[in-house]
């Protein structure tokens, strides 16, 4: 099983050891800036992780495809830079699991049990419905955080979901912002997975050797990131079978694919190596390798990631050997169509964001009523609150 092993040991600058110390103080302070971002990334990275083996947490489903899809389709309508992007997924996925949660709790602790399946539905059928307008929440809340000049105003917004035949009124966008500030704690602060991909992909320019185009590599890498991003349940799924050489079925594996969903550092390094495959092929293998000594995260799963996010170019993807190995020949030489087609690719799938504003209250929320009223398999506390219904968010309290 995959096991992350980011340390702040393998992020110290490595220097020969005939060099002297003057030397050593010639290392750009921008660099040294740039580790202790890394350093603090790290921490961070751990603590993501961390949190999916707390109870104290609920695991939702509000990072899937659709969600993700109709987050793009309105940043990309909005003209929103692409920290914007991000930065929404985050705060909705964030908002959806302490929302979903509360309600929760509500039901649990004021409704006896033979009437709990019926006000759970009733309470569904409103998040269902408040679903997009919670999303367009943090778009505007995002929009604040990243840019206090160029923000958004309620009515930007009610000109969007207008185009989608939603019709909200000035106060119901503030109230809903609000609500949904409230519900984050009033905190907005959030590292994305964006914020992972720049910071390595500087890290990687100071390697003389790789002569890396950060403004090339950045571009493409926005492509890459956002397909998997959209398409993250198959490319996860897929790598679980890579590790296991079978469908993951125990719990602790799923717990453990889980983690792995949420380590950032490892998706911006398959990002990043995706990435070099589309410029360049023959640097994969030592962008790969500098990755590795960055990181910590084994060459073996960095391959892995990375052939399961070129499967859908319909081109050769590396294999271990023609990776790691210096000497190997290049399979076939990949330019910017290669990215063109994952934009187009990425443009279906948004375009069809409409249809996810008509889905289902269960499909929105990714549990039924007949889970919430069941409290007999689940010990349910104001601190330990199971949301999620996926085969691998589902963790059953009573088997802890």
């Amino acid at each position: 099983m995959y096991k992350n092993v980011v340390s702040k040991e393998k992020l110290i600058i490595h220097h020969e050891e005939n060099e002297s110390r003057s030397q050593l103080e010639s290392v750009s302070v921008s660099e040294r800036s740039l580790d202790k971002l890394l350093l603090l990334l790290v921490e961070n990275n751990n603590e993501r992780m961390a949190k999916v083996y707390s109870f104290s947490s609920p695991k939702g489903q509000f990072l899937k495809g659709k969600y993700v899809e109709i987050v793009f389709k309105f940043c990309q309508e909005l003209d929103m830079p692409r920290e914007i992007y991000y930065l929404t997924v985050e705060l909705f996925e964030c908002f959806m699991q302490s929302h979903v949660a509360e309600m929760y709790n509500y039901v649990i602790e004021n409704f006896p049990r033979e009437k709990r399946k019926q006000e759970w539905d009733k309470i569904l059928a409103r998040i269902a419905h408040q679903m997009i307008l919670r999303i367009a929440s943090c778009i505007q809340l995002a929009s604040k955080f990243v840019s206090t000049y160029e923000h958004l105003n309620c009515y930007q917004m009610i000109a969007l979901l207008r185009r989608y035949g939603l019709k909200f009124k000035a106060d119901g966008i503030v109230q809903s912002e609000l609500r949904v500030f409230k519900g984050l704690g009033f905190n907005v602060m959030r590292t994305t997975p964006l914020i992972y991909v720049h910071t390595l992909i500087n890290k990687l320019s100071f390697n003389k050797r790789l002569k890396i185009d950060i403004e090339k590599y950045t571009l493409y890498s926005y492509d890459v990131l956002d397909y998997a991003m959209i398409e993250r349940e198959l490319i996860y799924n897929s790598f679980a079978v890579e590790l296991s050489n079978s469908q993951v079925n125990s719990r602790s594996e799923r717990i453990a694919i889980h983690a792995i969903e949420r380590d950032y550092m490892f998706l911006a390094s398959g990002v990043i190596a995706t990435t070099s495959f589309l410029i360049d092929q023959s640097l994969t293998d030592d962008v790969i390798g500098s990755l590795n000594d960055i990181t910590g995260i084994s060459v073996r799963h960095l391959v892995d990631l990375t052939s399961i996010m070129l499967k859908p170019f319909a081109l050769a993807s590396p294999s271990t050997a023609a990776v790691t190995s210096s000497t190997a020949a290049a399979t076939a030489t990949m330019t910017s169509s290669a990215v063109t087609r994952v934009s187009a690719a990425a443009a279906t799938r948004l375009s069809s964001s409409s249809e996810v504003i008509g889905c289902s209250s269960s499909e929105v929320i990714g549990c039924s009523s007949s889970e919430v009223i069941s409290c007999s398999s689940y010990e349910v506390t104001k601190s330990s609150v199971v949301i999620g219904c996926s085969s691998y968010e589902v963790i059953s309290c009573s088997s802890s």
